[in-house]
Order: C-alpha cells, then sequence, then structure tokens
C-alpha cells in the first residue's frame, strides 16, 4: 500500500532530477508534518488558491499571446510541481490520518451518579438539585463550582471525574480548590459545611485547601490532614503515591503495617514523599516539575522515559509500550501543553529516542 509502480517511480526520479527546487518541493511533501498542515490551510482558503493559480499560470492563452517556448514549458513544470505537490499531501493524508489527529486535552470532566457509576453531564443530571453546581472559566482553565447542600444526606458522596485527555477543576466555596488531571477522580461530600470534611483522590490532582478547619485527605493508603496547605498529589494503579508540598503544612500517615497508625509525619513546603510497596522516601525538591501540568506546560528536567510516556499517554489518549530494554538515559522537555504530540515526539527523538508510531500506538525502541 502506498508503492509506486515502475513507471511512476521512473517518471518521479526523472522530475526530481530536472532541478534543486523539484528536490526541496519533494523532500518537504514528504514530510506528512508539514503537507499536513499546508493542506488543511489550502483547503480552508481553496477559493483563494484556485484563483491564485489562475492568474499566475493561465492556460487559456496561445503562444501567440506572448508566451515563447520555453516560458510555457517552465510554467507547465510550475503546474506539475504544484499537482505533485497536492497528490503527495493526499496520499499522505491517507496513509497516516490517525497520526495527525493525536490532540492534546481538553478541559472536561464528568459527575458520576454514585448509584449507577454513570457518567452524566457536568452541569445536568445529577443526584441532587442542579442549580447547586455551575461550570465557570477560571482563567484558561473550566471548573464546577459545587455549593454546599445541607439538605443532602450526612453521608451522601459526589464524584468528578475526568478521562484520557481531560483536565479540570473543582471549586468547594470557602474550603478548596482542586484541579484534576487526565484519568483523575475526586469525591467530596455533598454537604461539606461541617467539621469533619473527608475528600478522597485518585489519579493526579492539585488542592488549594482554604479551610481554617483541617480537612482528611485520602489517596489509596496515604492519608493527609492539615488546613490552608497547597499541594499536588499523583497516584495511579502500579505507579505508587507521590505528595510535594507547595506551601502550608500536613501531616502524613498510611494505613501500612510498616508505619504506627498514630504516628504522623509532618510535611512542609518543598517536601515530596514518595510511598510504593510499604516504604516511604521523604526529600527535598524543585517543586516547578511537579506543578507545571497545572500551570500549563510539560516541563521535565532530566526525568526518565517511563514518567515521561505515562504522562503523555495520559494526556495525548495514546497508548505505549516498551520493546526490549527501556533507554536509561535521561530526557528534558519544556513545551506548552497544548503543543502537537508530533512536536514533543520531535524533541524526544532529537535526544536520541528511537520509537514506532502507528496511529494511536507507540512502541519505544531500545
Amino acid at each position: 500500500m502506498g508503492e509506486l509502480s515502475a513507471d511512476q517511480e521512473k517518471e518521479l526520479t526523472r522530475w526530481r532530477g530536472l532541478s534543486p527546487d523539484h528536490e526541496t518541493l519533494f523532500r518537504e511533501s514528504v514530510d506528512w508534518e508539514k503537507t499536513s498542515r499546508r493542506l488543511r490551510l489550502m483547503m480552508d482558503n481553496k477559493d483563494k488558491v484556485f484563483s491564485q493559480i489562475k492568474l499566475n499560470y493561465p492556460l487559456g492563452k496561445s503562444p501567440n499571446q506572448g508566451y515563447d517556448r520555453a516560458e510555457k514549458i517552465r510554467r507547465r513544470i510550475a503546474i506539475f510541481a504544484v499537482a505533485a505537490m497536492v497528490l503527495v499531501a493526499l496520499l499522505v493524508q491517507i496513509l497516516v490520518p490517525k497520526q495527525t489527529q493525536i490532540q492534546p486535552g481538553k478541559q472536561k470532566a464528568y459527575l458520576i451518579d454514585p448509584a449507577t457509576e454513570g457518567m452524566g453531564d457536568p452541569v445536568a443530571g445529577l443526584m441532587y438539585a442542579a442549580d447547586q453546581f455551575e461550570s465557570r472559566e477560571v482563567g484558561d482553565k473550566e471548573a464546577l463550582i459545587a455549593r454546599n447542600q445541607p439538605e443532602a444526606p450526612d453521608t451522601a458522596m459526589i464524584k468528578l471525574a475526568t478521562r484520557g485527555a481531560n483536565e479540570f477543576g473543582l471549586i468547594l466555596p470557602r474550603v478548596l480548590h482542586a484541579w484534576l488531571n487526565s484519568w483523575t477522580s475526586i469525591d467530596f461530600p455533598a454537604f461539606y459545611d461541617k467539621k469533619t470534611v473527608h475528600i478522597f483522590i485518585s489519579g493526579e490532582a492539585y488542592v488549594s485547601s482554604e479551610r481554617e478547619i483541617p480537612i482528611e485527605f485520602h489517596v489509596g493508603q496515604m492519608h493527609l490532614q492539615g488546613e490552608r496547605a497547597r499541594f499536588n498529589v499523583k497516584s495511579y494503579p502500579g505507579e505508587g503515591t507521590r505528595l510535594t508540598m507547595l506551601s502550608g503544612h500536613l501531616q502524613w500517615w498510611n494505613d501500612s503495617a510498616t508505619m504506627d497508625p498514630s504516628h504522623k509525619l509532618d510535611l512542609a513546603a518543598g517536601q515530596e514523599i514518595f510511598y510504593q510497596d510499604g516504604k516511604w522516601v521523604l526529600t527535598t525538591v524543585d517543586t516547578s516539575q511537579a506543578i507545571a501540568w497545572k500551570n500549563g506546560r510539560i516541563f521535565y528536567h532530566q526525568a526518565d522515559i517511563k514518567t515521561i510516556m505515562r504522562d503523555l499517554s495520559r494526556w495525548y489518549n495514546v497508548k505505549f509500550e516498551f520493546s526490549g530494554k527501556i533507554p536509561d538515559k535521561p530526557f528534558s522537555l519544556d513545551f506548552p501543553r497544548n503543543a502537537p504530540f508530533a512536536d514533543i515526539l520531535k524533541k524526544l527523538g532529537g535526544q536520541g529516542l528511537h520509537y514506532q508510531l502507528s496511529g494511536d500506538e507507540m512502541t519505544i525502541l531500545p
């Protein structure tokens, strides 16, 4: 599929050899990324494009109208060049359609009815009074404002969740602001203006608590308690749990048999704790990498490719696997979070990453 016949290959080779400009045009045309962008631009402005072609290359004129034979040949070659570019562009669009469709995530989330675990709409179809919820833009992001519901049962919980290539915010007035990364959920009480508030998080979230009364956060086996604290927590299946403190202070403890539940560890700004398989490590870190996603950046400095690919796969909703030995060299990235996936791959490739991409499935090679 996509191969030229012997005669077509011969004609293409002849055409490429006519001039250096033809060879340059050919190389640019088989660059699917550049060509697809050009084709989209041409199709968006097709009337102007064809008007310009007719103006520059008037096929209706005869040699007696002032064009000598050399001029006619030059113009015909130019027309063939344009036709070749469009033809190659169309072939590229047909042969690699899915690669050009890998887009960054969007502002989107779902309210989940605990009774059915069914995905609802961020504004309508809620388990309690719909007028208690509002979706609002906050800067360049969107958030769900959930107002306190005193009439709700004391045990009633509401879940807000994102899927792949999604992010969204949650605001509980005078209690907390939270920003959810892809494949993240947060459970909160419908009635939260009470002495004890429990928040459950799965995935990755940036949290800023505003309450003077401590809130208890539960992330897997990790438990946090504090007031007026800002932190980023990341906990996906099989990846452990990482808590990065940004400001304020929290007390931390876990459910494992290796730690006395009555012993609570005090965490301060700039500290990070990583917990996995009953073991925990406390370090002091530069917090910029942990919260880059919340600030609209894809930022890694000398990070391992496994961490990078896990994050990218969630944000761009692509699948990946390693073939053979996992590259052990560090990689660095610094892009806006809405950057095309192709730009990310080009940067990683420039740092020595070998890969194969087929549609939305990627294989990392040794």
